[in-house]
């Protein structure tokens, strides 16, 4: 039973009898059909709803010609994240490096970084990161792409940087939130991943600050695996991100 919200928006009960036992908010855009909300009542769980819910989100994806099929699940979510993976559905870049030690000094003198703001900030930030997905995840570039925006370790406020190098832009480095616990987004071209001159762009980026807690989160998984090896000696600890995006290519033959 489809109750529709707005344009992009709608929602579906899933009945037994005439007891509403689940719904599902479902989003579209572009080449996703995106999950919003997926509930069913606690005495409902373990009876294949939360499957019947999603197979009917399949079909409509299928009619509608979406590619994907999508979800965010909660870190602490283990048993729906389990469920959906069981179901074909695969996670999307979901790890981030935590550190309450302090960023070595790192002398570097050939790498720069150029303030930016507003649009262009968000331009350079979308422009470097749907380059560091693409080489690192081909098949899901795409569809993660359409996510970068909602992406909780980036926002419009705080400080943004282009990533310069001998004159040549590299990369994309965002920071927000209290000084004592900054929240930093780094996105560049795949030949400076695990490069000590990204970890010499995060001290110029704190300048004096020394935090309690720093946050950092490469632009995907690759990139991720190839900054461990110079972060970890430095303090840092590999953590899941707060959230999970989950992704399930779509047949449309």
């Amino acid at each position: 039973m489809p109750a529709y919200f707005h344009l992009t928006t709608s929602a579906y009960g899933l009945f037994i009898k005439d007891q509403l036992v689940g719904w599902m908010y479902l989003r579209g855009w572009q080449q996703v059909l995106y999950v919003e909300v997926l509930g069913v009542l606690p005495e409902y769980h373990g009876q294949g709803i939360e499957n019947a819910l999603l197979s009917f989100g399949e079909n409509a994806a299928r009619e509608l010609r979406r590619g994907w099929l999508t979800m965010t699940v909660p870190l602490e979510d283990i048993s729906t994240m389990q469920g959906l993976e069981a179901q074909g559905f695969r996670r999307g870049h979901w790890r981030v490096f935590h550190s309450e030690h302090p960023v070595p000094e790192i002398s570097n003198g050939h790498i720069s970084l150029k303030r930016t703001v507003g649009s262009p900030a968000r331009r350079a930030y979308r422009e470097f990161a749907e380059q560091d997905l693409q080489a690192s995840e081909p098949d899901t570039a795409l569809v993660q792409s359409c996510f970068l925006l909602q992406d909780p370790y980036y926002s419009r406020s705080g400080q943004h940087w282009l990533i310069e190098t001998e004159g040549r832009q590299v990369g994309f480095l965002h920071s927000h939130g209290p000084s004592a616990h900054p929240i930093m987004i780094l996105t560049a071209l795949p030949d400076t991943w695990g490069s000590l001159d990204m970890l010499a762009i995060v001290k110029k980026a704190l300048g004096t600050t020394v935090p309690e807690t720093l946050a950092i989160r490469l632009g995907s998984n690759r990139h991720h695996d190839a900054a461990r090896a110079i972060l970890e000696p430095f303090g840092f600890e590999e953590h899941p991100a707060d959230t999970i995006r989950m992704f399930k290519r779509i047949d449309n033959e």
